[in-house]
């Protein structure tokens, strides 16, 4: 999962000036039908909602890079109509996109169907 052009100004600011920076204080996840930086757009619905994420910070990598993933079960709600989703977008309080991660193969969903990610599956590094 690659993070966004707007966590990368967070960085820079937060590590080379003095400006003020705005911390997140929660997250959500996000389901989108393509590339949110290419006009992808946000799964809705009567029965759609971001829902709620709480990341851990895991050791380094053995090329020394931290990560996060999720500490628990997500699960969206059944969908009352069908979609596809491409992407999950991490966003915090403010619905800053922080992080998006392309599935590997967009996966077609029915009426009904639930769509959930496992605790540890998602996964963002460091540069």
């Amino acid at each position: 999962m690659a993070y966004t052009p707007y966590v990368s100004e967070l960085i820079l600011k937060h590590a080379f000036t003095t400006a003020t920076v705005t911390r997140p204080t929660s997250w959500v996840l996000a389901m989108f039908n393509d590339d949110p930086e290419a006009g992808g757009t946000e799964l809705s619905g009567a029965s759609y909602a971001r829902q709620s994420v709480v990341f851990t910070v895991a050791d380094a990598d053995a090329n020394d890079r931290s990560e996060v993933s999720n500490d628990a079960l997500v699960a969206f709600p059944a969908l009352d109509a069908g979609a596809t989703v491409a992407f999950i977008v991490v966003m915090d309080q403010a619905a800053n996109q922080l992080a998006a991660l392309a599935l590997n193969v967009p996966r077609t969903l029915e009426a009904g169907d639930v769509f959930s990610i496992p605790a540890g599956e998602l996964v963002i590094k460091g540069e």
